[in-house]
């Protein structure tokens, strides 16, 4: 009985998390609609910021990762199937396996060690110094004006960058790959762009956006949740990068399933 009790109870705060989690966005969404426009421009000047500090900063980073992706995908897809006389399927293979897999959930990974904990500790800071109180004091609507622009900038941070990289990554990889005598001379540049199209593209960038909108949601959601010592700030952090890391490789690994199921019933049809 105790151990059922256990297991009851861990279920029962497991899914109130999962709520609160899945309507944070609702509120603060909510929130949009319903304020004024001066309201609007703050925190569009907000998520601005966000995507600044998200993406912009850092690309540099995300551009070196993407190319690194894309040159250690392409020499591998290469080498293992040009000695088979497959080298013909190296372009759309390595499209998806960049494009749809590595680049948002290895983006994501980063976002959530950059960005994610700097969201948990900004909020947890300003719950510690009663900030948040203030704000609600005021009646100014928190999920609104703290939690939308850290969402909506990460969100779309993460779905910029997928777009931006991915595709430099492949150019950048392919252009490494041959510098170095490691890539097949029979296939060129464009024809590993050119297995881009643009399913694939919206696919990569439906993940990526589902992806940062996970990061950002978790991470404000432990951030929220620090109450009044500033000892539990790295708590919220650890909690928060480890939640996230855990649900976005779920993401990543439940739409890889989908897509080689959608991908068999078209063959076999």
């Amino acid at each position: 009985m105790d151990l059922l009790e256990t297991l009851g109870r861990r279920a029962r705060l497991s899914s109130h998390a999962a709520v609160e989690l899945a309507s944070l966005p609702h509120a603060a969404v909510k929130g949009w609609l319903l304020d004024t426009p001066r309201g609007k421009r703050l925190v569009f000047r907000a998520v601005v910021a966000q995507i600044y500090f998200t993406a912009v900063e850092p690309l540099s980073l995300f551009l070196t990762i993407g190319g690194l992706l894309g040159f250690v995908v392409l020499v591998a897809a290469d080498g293992l199937l040009r000695p088979l006389g497959l080298a013909h399927l190296g372009p759309a293979l390595c499209a998806r396996l960049v494009m749809c897999e590595l680049v948002p959930l290895v983006f994501a990974l980063v976002l959530t060690g950059r960005s994610g904990t700097a969201i948990a500790t900004e909020l947890g800071s300003m719950r510690v110094n009663y900030e948040i109180d203030a704000l609600d004091v005021l009646g100014i609507n928190v999920d609104y004006f703290v939690v939308l622009p850290r969402v909506l900038g990460v969100t779309i941070a993460a779905t910029a960058l997928t777009a931006v990289a991915a595709p430099v990554g492949l150019g950048a990889g392919w252009l490494l790959g041959r510098t170095l005598g490691m890539l097949s001379p029979s296939i060129g540049l464009f024809g590993w762009l050119g297995a881009i199209d643009v399913v694939l593209l919206l696919e990569a960038l439906a993940k990526s956006a589902l992806l940062g909108l996970t990061v950002a949601t978790i991470n404000c959601h432990h951030g929220l949740g620090v109450r009044r010592s500033a000892t539990e700030i790295p708590k919220a952090n650890v909690r928060g990068s480890v939640q996230a890391y855990l649900v976005c490789f779920f993401i990543a690994a439940l739409s890889s399933i989908i897509a080689v199921m959608r991908s068999s019933v078209g063959v076999s049809r």
